[in-house]
């Protein structure tokens, strides 16, 4: 009888990251993908030990080469959408969506003005709400600016602030 296959997925992390920047916990998740897929093919699949223990090499793998870095991930992407008028809200629900720990995404987020007057003025220019629609709206619209400001995770008196004083 042949020996089991090995698992590696050294390369397979390294790849992916080099295409794409991700958290230790979505990269966790691709590749525990890519080993279940690969088993799948073997005649006797491994013990799920095995499995966790090549997925854990890659990421210590690719931590020690520099490129996992949860911290400095978290603040790039935090600073990306801060840039697109992202209230500090909806970016704290992204950064716990990617898995990083609460400490990494304080630490990104404490970068940011508490003030969220210029990022909710950054996204009604995006979507073109307030003071920056092109033509005038219909006689309700300032309501639906001001819930539009409201869902997007900006405060009510930043929201009033905005589309009424643009």
């Amino acid at each position: 009888m042949p020996p089991a296959p090995k698992l590696d997925l050294v390369p397979a992390a390294l790849a992916y990251l080099a295409k794409y920047a991700a958290s230790t916990a979505h990269l966790r998740q691709v590749l525990r993908r890519k080993a279940e897929r690969r088993v799948a093919q073997w005649d006797t699949p491994p013990a799920e030990a095995v499995m966790t223990e090549a997925v854990e090499t890659a990421l210590a793998r690719a931590t020690a080469l520099g490129l996992l870095n949860d911290p400095d991930y978290a603040a790039a992407h935090a600073r990306q959408h801060r840039r697109r008028g992202e209230s500090l809200a909806r970016i704290r629900a992204r950064l716990m969506a990617k898995g990083l720990e609460p400490a990494d995404i304080a630490a990104a987020l404490a970068q940011f003005d508490a003030d969220e007057t210029a990022a909710a003025t950054r996204f009604a220019q995006r979507k073109r709400l307030g003071p920056y629609r092109l033509r005038p709206g219909k006689p309700d619209q300032r309501q639906r600016d001001i819930a539009a400001l409201c869902r997007a995770g900006f405060p009510l008196r930043v929201a009033h602030a905005v589309i009424d004083e643009g």
